[in-house]
C-alpha cells in the first residue's frame, strides 16, 4: 500500500485532522477504509496535544515538501 502525498495534510485544519486520526473520516465525510480501521485501533491513545503537535509538524514538513511528495 502506498501512502498519500504528505502535501495532502495542507487541506486539513486541526479539527479535520483530529477527526481523521480518531475516526478515519476523510474531509469529504466518508470513511477512508484502511485508515478507519487503523485510526480506531492504533490512534485512540493520542492526546489532543499530541494530535495538535503532529498536525503542526506534518504541515511544516508538507510546506517544505515537493508538490508530488
Amino acid at each position: 500500500l502506498g501512502s498519500p502525498p504528505l502535501t495532502i495534510v495542507r487541506a486539513y485544519d486541526l479539527q479535520a485532522f483530529e477527526r481523521l486520526l480518531r475516526e478515519g473520516v476523510h474531509l469529504s465525510g466518508r470513511a477512508t477504509g484502511l485508515m478507519s480501521s487503523v485510526a480506531r485501533a492504533a490512534f485512540l491513545e493520542f492526546t489532543d496535544l499530541e494530535i495538535a503537535d503532529l498536525h503542526v509538524f506534518l504541515r511544516a514538513r508538507a510546506h517544505s515538501a515537493a508538490p508530488d511528495e
